[in-house]
C-alpha cells in the first residue's frame, strides 16, 4: 500500500497501537512525537519520525503535505490541560488548507473509565 498515514501522538498508549495495527495493514509512517529519541519504532523503515509541537501551528502545518491520512491519538497530559483542544484546531485548520486535504480521524481515551 502505498498510502501514507501522518500520526500525532504515535507514542502515547493509543497512539502505539494505532501505528503497529497501520503498519501490519501496510500503510507508511509519519509518527509526529514530541520526543523522537524515546519513539520505539524509529528503526522501522516505513516509519519517518518528526519531533514537533501540535499546539504549535507552524509544526502541524509542515507535515501535512504528503499525508494521505492524519489520525490524531492525542491525550491531555497533564501539564498542558486543552491540547486536544488547540491541536486539533492547528490540524483541522493546516489540513483544509491542503489543495486536497487528507482525511483525519480524531481518536481519544480521554474520559474512559473516569479518567478526565
Amino acid at each position: 500500500m502505498d498510502k501514507t498515514v501522518l500520526v500525532f501522538g504515535a507514542n502515547g498508549k493509543v497512539g502505539s497501537h494505532f501505528v503497529k495495527q497501520a503498519l501490519v495493514a501496510g500503510y507508511k509512517i509519519r509518527a509526529f512525537v514530541r520526543s523522537p529519541e524515546k519513539y520505539g519504532l524509529s528503526k522501522n523503515p516505513n516509519v519517518e519520525v518528526i519531533k514537533g509541537d501540535a499546539t504549535k501551528f507552524e509544526d502541524v502545518k509542515k507535515v501535512i503535505p504528503g499525508a494521505d491520512i492524519i489520525v490524531s491519538c492525542l491525550g491531555n497530559p497533564s501539564k498542558k490541560i486543552f491540547i486536544m483542544e488547540e491541536a486539533y484546531d492547528n490540524i483541522i485548520s493546516a489540513a483544509s488548507e491542503e489543495v486536497n486535504p487528507p482525511r483525519c480521524l480524531m481518536i481519544s481515551s480521554i474520559g474512559i473509565g473516569g479518567s478526565s
